[in-house]
C-alpha cells in the first residue's frame, strides 16, 4: 500500500476528521430545521382550528332555517271572501219527503289579524238575492245577523267560520213578502264531513255544518201570512237526526291579494223547477253533508214548491163566494 493512500485512510479514522468549525454548523443547522418544523406544525394546528369552525357553521345553517319558517297565517290585513253556498234540506210538500238543494252566490269583506283569525263583519257580507220558480216564483234572500268570525291555519290547513243569519223570502203569487226563517246559527268547518282543507297554492276551502238548527216560523210580520205553510213545506223545526247540510266552497283572496270584479246580477233566475215527488229526484245528487254560516231555512226555498202550491189554492178558496 503507497504511503499517500494510508495517509488518507488514516485521516478517515480521525475523529477529529471534521473541523469543531464544521461540526457547529451542523448543530445549528439542525436546530433551525427543528425550529422551523415545530412552527410549522403550531401553524398547521392553529390554521385548522381556525379554518374548521364547526359550531359556527351549525348556527348559520340553524339561523337560515329559521327565517324560512312558512307562516301559519295570513298577514295582516284585507280579506275578501268569494262563497258558493249549497244548502241541502228535504222538502215535504207533498209527502213523501224528498231531498232537495239550491245553490247561491255570496261575498264577505273582512279583516285578518295576522294570528290567523278572521272578521268578516255584517256590513260586509253580501249575497245576491235569488229568485227561483218552483210552482210561483220564490226570491231568496240571506241577511247577516252579527259578525262571522273564524279561523285560517295556512300549515294545517283548517279553516273555520262561524255567525248567525235569516232568510227573507219573498212569493209575490201568495202577496208575502220579508217571510223570516231562523235565526240560525251555523258553525263551519273544514274538519267536518264533506270539508276540504285550505289549498295554499290555489287559496281555496271548502267548509260545512250539518248540526244548525232550523226554528218553525213564529210570529211572521203582517207582511208573511204563510208562516205555517212554510214550517209543513221545510219541515220545520229542523233539528236532531234531521238530514241537512251546508256546504261553502271559498275563493280566499289574502290581504294584497287583487279581487276580480264580478259581473252577477243581483238577481239570478232558476229554470222552473216543479216539486215533484221523491223518484224524479236523485238522492245521490244531493250530498246531505256541509255547513254553511247561512241560515239554513233559506235554502229550505227549494222544498217549498209544494207548499206554496197549497198555500196558493188554499187562498183561492176562502176567496170564493
Amino acid at each position: 500500500m503507497s504511503i499517500n493512500r494510508k495517509k488518507r485512510l488514516g485521516r478517515l479514522g480521525r475523529p477529529d476528521f471534521i473541523g469543531n468549525g464544521q461540526i457547529g454548523r451542523v448543530m445549528r443547522g439542525r436546530r433551525r430545521l427543528v425550529a422551523v418544523i415545530g412552527a410549522a406544525t403550531l401553524v398547521a394546528a392553529s390554521s385548522a382550528i381556525l379554518l374548521n369552525p364547526a359550531s359556527a357553521a351549525t348556527t348559520t345553517t340553524t339561523a337560515s332555517t329559521t327565517t324560512t319558517t312558512v307562516p301559519s297565517s295570513l298577514p295582516a290585513g284585507k280579506v275578501t271572501v268569494q262563497a258558493t253556498t249549497t244548502f241541502n234540506l228535504q222538502q215535504c210538500t207533498p209527502l213523501p219527503c224528498v231531498p232537495s238543494a239550491i245553490a247561491l252566490t255570496g261575498t264577505m269583506v273582512g279583516t285578518s289579524d295576522g294570528n290567523g283569525n278572521l272578521t268578516f263583519p255584517i256590513s260586509g257580507i253580501t249575497y245576491a238575492p235569488k229568485t227561483l220558480t218552483i210552482t210561483v216564483a220564490v226570491t231568496v234572500r240571506l241577511v247577516a245577523l252579527s259578525d262571522f268570525t273564524g279561523t285560517l291555519n295556512t300549515k294545517s290547513g283548517l279553516v273555520t267560520l262561524t255567525g248567525t243569519s235569516k232568510t227573507l223570502l219573498d212569493i209575490a203569487a201568495l202577496g208575502a213578502t220579508n217571510c223570516p226563517i231562523g235565526p240560525t246559527t251555523a258553525h263551519l268547518s273544514s274538519a267536518n264531513p264533506g270539508g276540504v282543507k285550505y289549498n295554499a297554492t290555489a287559496n281555496t276551502a271548502t267548509i260545512t255544518d250539518t248540526t244548525f238548527t232550523v226554528p218553525v216560523v213564529t210570529n211572521p210580520p203582517s207582511t208573511c201570512p204563510v208562516g205555517a205553510v212554510l214550517n209543513a213545506a221545510l219541515a220545520l223545526p229542523i233539528s236532531g237526526s234531521d238530514p241537512r247540510s251546508i256546504v261553502d266552497t271559498l275563493k280566499i283572496f289574502p290581504p294584497g291579494a287583487v279581487v276580480p270584479t264580478t259581473t252577477t246580477a243581483p238577481t239570478t233566475t232558476v229554470a222552473p223547477t216543479t216539486a215533484a215527488p221523491a223518484p224524479t229526484v236523485a238522492p245521490s245528487q244531493l250530498p246531505r253533508t256541509g255547513g254553511s254560516d247561512w241560515p239554513i231555512a233559506a235554502f229550505g226555498i227549494a222544498l217549498v214548491g209544494g207548499g206554496l202550491a197549497l198555500a196558493s189554492r188554499r187562498r183561492r178558496g176562502l176567496t170564493r163566494p
